[in-house]
């Protein structure tokens, strides 16, 4: 089963709310995900995008990975992280458990 491991809610570095995940297989390489809301604006819809992180550099924010997705409507990040990453891989979203 792919897993995507809740590590950060609500990372404060994006214009919009952001999550962290690691994804256990990665996903095309990448074993640690920002998904955050891309804000609309006139008549661009909003989208929930997942970039890839390197742990300790910031998420490499111009290369969206399987899984980005238009919103149709308002959406928070958990939802929408929910969905994306389902589409990227079948990611299941757990919690981290110490």
């Amino acid at each position: 089963m792919a897993t995507a491991t809740l590590i950060e809610r609500d990372n404060l570095t994006f214009a919009g709310p952001a999550n962290h995940y690691k994804l256990d297989p990665p996903l095309m390489g990448h074993e640690h995900v920002m998904v955050f809301i891309e804000p609309g604006y006139a008549s661009i819809t909003p989208r929930a995008v997942i970039v890839p992180k390197r742990l300790g550099d910031e998420p490499m924010l111009n290369a969206p990975l399987p899984g980005s997705f238009s919103l149709q409507a308002d959406a928070s990040v958990d939802d929408a992280a929910w969905f994306a990453l389902l589409a990227a891989g079948g990611y299941e979203i757990v919690k981290d458990t110490p």
